[in-house]
């Protein structure tokens, strides 16, 4: 079971110049940051992984490369649920890693109810995990509850119906990406041994306070000592602005639309975190100058307004100076 208040980094994933290769000194680096920050793990071919993209040699590679860090517990993603056998094979080959990964997280099958009215049910969903489960045994799995809703697109979510549902298949945990901390008692009425991981950074303070053992959060990549922060403020004073700050900080991220993972990467750069900048492999996903130079400024904006990270914030302006 993961210990209470556990902080995990969705790692990215760095690439060459070309983008054709993974940068293997690259995704150490940043591994050994995260280590250095006393972060307790990474998620690692998550979405902020760009997992999507990735060839099987490379999840592989990954993994393996991340196993290496003794400090860091390893939740391995990746998966592709829509295609079954592929999530089959994914998942078998990560359940050889047995106890050395602390789970294998599985999002539910999304593409049926991409750009239709088809509505996938919530047994459908619960018996795609059922059936799961009977293959990943040597790992706990994790359920990856990340849903949309737009007028182009709706993808699945994993409800507490959901877990209800599952009944007494073995479930280790969740990692809910809502930002609607409200579902974590819902979650937990469920099912009270579930480990619930709050996957939005904004959400950190109010999904703990209902009983989610840890987060899983985009800042963790690139902010890690504001993340842990704010765990070092629960239950005190400054935690509600230990927890604004963290969301100004994740505000930064998010500043130009679709482009979340590009800015932790270029912010890893500047920050000296990696030796190289990495392009993203989502097409379309790579920042222009201009964004470049809003994502810095706003770097610049909101330095002086941290006061509990008034360290990192007046570091965080230094570095951005001397990029620009």
């Amino acid at each position: 079971m993961i210990p209470h208040n556990s902080v995990f980094a969705p790692i990215l994933t760095p690439f060459d110049d070309s983008g054709a290769n993974i940068d293997t000194a690259a995704f150490t680096q940043h591994l050994q940051y995260l280590t250095n920050a006393g972060l307790d793990g990474v998620l690692v071919l998550g979405t902020n992984g760009e997992f999507a993209h990735l060839r099987d040699t490379e999840k592989s590679e990954l993994v393996d490369l991340a196993l290496q860090i003794e400090e860091l517990q390893v939740i391995a993603g990746g998966t592709v649920p829509d295609s079954i056998e592929g999530t089959l094979a994914l998942c078998s080959a990560l359940n050889k890693h047995g106890s050395r990964l602390a789970g294998i997280l599985v999002a539910p099958p999304f593409y049926g109810e991409y750009k239709s009215g088809h509505k996938i049910s919530e047994k459908t969903i619960a018996e795609f995990y059922r059936a799961l489960a009977q293959l990943v045994l040597d790992v706990p799995l994790y359920l990856y509850n990340v849903p949309r809703s737009s007028e182009k697109q709706v993808t699945a979510a994993v409800s507490p119906a959901v877990m209800e549902l599952l009944g007494d298949v073995a479930i280790a945990g969740l990692k809910d990406s809502t930002g609607i901390a409200g579902n974590v008692p819902d979650y937990l009425s469920a099912r009270p041994d579930l480990n619930i991981l709050i996957g939005n950074d904004h959400a950190i303070s109010e999904g703990i306070s209902a009983g989610a053992r840890g987060s899983i959060t985009a800042c963790a990549n690139v902010f890690p000592s504001a993340v842990k922060t704010l765990y070092g403020h629960l239950h005190k004073p400054g935690e509600k602005q230990a927890q604004d700050e963290l969301s100004v900080l994740r505000g930064v991220l998010e500043i130009i639309p679709g482009k979340m993972i590009a800015a932790q990467k270029l912010l890893l750069h500047i920050f000296g975190v990696v030796s190289q900048h990495s392009p993203v492999r989502i097409p379309g996903g790579s920042l222009t100058e201009p964004e470049k130079n809003r994502v810095l400024g706003q770097i610049g904006q909101i330095c002086s307004t941290l006061e509990i990270n008034q360290g990192l914030g007046r570091e965080l302006a230094q570095k951005a100076a001397d990029y620009r």
